[in-house]
């Protein structure tokens, strides 16, 4: 299905830029068929990707910009965000909820991106976490 439209974004790799970046993705959802529970999972998933593209992707580098692409169509929204760092194992992530991960700090995020949304790949070697979520 056609998109009805494409947005990209640059913020700089600065934890202090996450709420406002996110405002700015979601005030471009105005207007379309999003539920609150549509919006709550975005918000989230954004916020999650963002953090980790400065924390791990750009390791905190404040000159390296956090890119985003935000494509809008009808039935779905797809927010790309990607960083300059070296890449990452989506698919190898560490699972949370096993009992011998409840104690370690990592991975809610990505398991959170993971269930929320309801495509989530990395793409560009792996420094590029693309996501979608189904409006149906």
């Amino acid at each position: 299905m056609k998109s009805t439209g494409c947005m990209k974004f640059h913020f700089s790799s600065n934890l202090k830029r996450v709420r406002e970046a996110s405002a700015r993705i979601l005030k471009q959802l105005d207007g379309m068929k999003c539920t609150q529970s549509h919006l709550f999972d975005i918000r989230l998933c954004f916020e999650e990707a963002f953090i980790n593209a400065v924390k791990y992707g750009n390791q905190g580098r404040p000159h390296q910009e956090i890119n985003v692409e935000l494509i809008k169509h009808p039935d779905r929204i797809e927010i790309a965000v990607w960083d300059h760092g070296k890449g990452f194992d989506f698919d190898h992530s560490v699972d949370p909820t096993l009992k011998e991960n409840l104690n370690k700090p990592g991975g809610r995020g990505v398991y959170l991106i993971k269930k929320l949304m309801d495509r989530a790949v990395y793409e560009k070697n792996s420094r590029c976490l693309r996501m979608t979520k189904l409006l149906n």
